[in-house]
């Protein structure tokens, strides 16, 4: 058996199915109400995805003022969440189905009224079963297909939920995307600025790591790492690419990196001859913290870069894919890149095909000096 036949065997027989028989066999629901005084968003996705969420958590929260707002989250993106404003509570979400049987549970016990559940892609999160199972009274999701055994097949329509918003098809981007979600209760979709979620406490601590820097250098980061290796842009070039922007302004390298990842900020380290500074093991919203105070941001298309977009700050995104992608692909930059006015991403040439290997050291170093680091200022649309 292939390996992509094995995944389609798993994705239908493992969760498919049991997703499905679930929200058949769900119990019976609460009369639904115009003013819900629980509502669930169930995030079961990565940083990027989850700061992308941000508008639509703070729409809900002007649309219910009143109401009890909480957010289920894997437990390494929990604590980002721990810092928005919006939220009354923030639930730890371990991957696998008893995990989603135990959030299913307590959201029942606890008179879940509205269900969210703002990603469009199919995965294998549980979400569709914990909203089917939850007894919410409604259940409303994001789509990407039209009515139809497709939607059934992504788990975006009944009986997994009650409404499935079909965003319109010019609407590319994930933050607006989301968003479109709003219209359906009368919410705000207009505001799309994110938030960078950091706490006064989190910049208290980082002050003294930041203070440490050196004297007269610009704190600019740059992120190293990515979930997959074929998105990861060389150490070397990164290295490359700091030295040749500090020959046009004294500038302080943060590098950025999650755990497993020391190896490369160790590479750069190694290869660079400007200063380099690595945060000891910040958690997400330190990070965010740190962000907030460099004046730029360098990166593979991962969290990070969302991060850093959050706090306000120029950002330079280096994609592994070519222009031409389908804006529907769950890489394309039309869809998830960072979100802000001063946002560039790098993409490789279609014809080179090598990924991240085929954006240079020029071409990054160009986008960083039009982002306003020594030239003039450009702001992305």
């Amino acid at each position: 058996m292939s390996a992509d036949i094995a995944a389609r065997a798993g994705f239908w027989g493992g969760y498919w199915l049991p997703s499905f028989l679930g929200a058949l066999l769900h119990p019976p629901r609460r009369p639904a109400t115009a003013a819900p005084h629980t509502v669930a968003v169930l995030l079961p996705e990565y940083i990027g995805d989850v700061v992308m969420t941000g508008p639509l958590l703070r729409s809900l929260r002007k649309r219910y003022p009143a109401a009890r707002l909480l957010a289920a989250a894997r437990p390494s993106v929990a604590p980002l969440l721990r810092g928005c404003p919006q939220l009354d509570e923030v639930v730890d979400w371990p991957p696998g189905r008893p995990a989603a049987e135990a959030l299913a549970r307590r959201l029942r016990a606890e008179g879940c009224d509205l269900a969210v559940v703002p990603r469009s892609d199919p995965d294998t999160g549980w979400a569709p079963w914990v909203a089917a199972r939850c007894g919410a009274a409604e259940r409303v999701t994001l789509t990407a297909s039209p009515p139809g055994l497709r939607r059934l097949g992504r788990l975006q329509g009944s009986p997994f939920f009650d409404v499935s918003v079909f965003p319109a098809p010019d609407i590319a981007h994930e933050v607006r995307r989301r968003l479109a979600l709003a219209r359906h209760w009368g919410g705000d979709a207009a505001d799309t600025g994110l938030e960078s979620w950091a706490t006064a406490a989190d910049r208290a601590a980082v002050a003294p790591w930041l203070a440490a820097l050196p004297a007269g250098r610009v704190p600019a980061a740059f992120g190293l790492g990515a979930s997959q290796a074929f998105r990861r842009w060389p150490a070397e070039r990164f290295a490359a690419l700091i030295d040749r922007l500090a020959e046009r302004r004294p500038l302080a390298a943060v590098l950025v990196v999650g755990p497993g990842e020391e190896t490369l900020a160790a590479e750069v380290r190694a290869r660079t001859r400007t200063p380099v500074a690595v945060p000891a093991a910040p958690t997400l919203r330190e990070t965010a913290a740190i962000l907030e105070r460099c004046a730029f941001f360098v990166g593979n298309d991962s969290g990070p870069g969302h991060l850093a977009a959050a706090a306000g700050i120029p950002v330079a995104v280096i994609s592994a894919y070519a222009p031409g992608v389908p804006a529907t692909h769950p890489g394309s930059p039309e869809k998830c890149r960072p979100f802000g006015p001063r946002v560039r991403v790098l993409q490789p040439e279609a014809a080179i095909g090598e990924g991240v290997a085929g954006v240079t050291v020029e071409a990054v170093a160009a986008a960083v000096h039009a982002l306003g680091f020594g030239g003039e200022t450009e702001a992305a649309p």
